[in-house]
């Protein structure tokens, strides 16, 4: 997503919704950045035979 676009979407949650909508999507797009990571580390290169 991106530190920008972040920082951009945080703000309008704080000025259109509640501090916990920020929190939670923040919340939301550190688990999602885990799981993709953690499917990205087990991943093998894979070769031409």
């Amino acid at each position: 997503m991106g530190a920008f676009g972040g920082d951009v979407f945080t703000g309008w949650l704080l000025e259109h919704e509640d501090f916990h909508s920020a929190i939670v999507f923040w919340a939301s797009a550190a688990l999602v950045a885990t799981l993709l990571s953690a499917l990205l580390w087990r991943s093998r290169r894979v070769t031409a035979s």
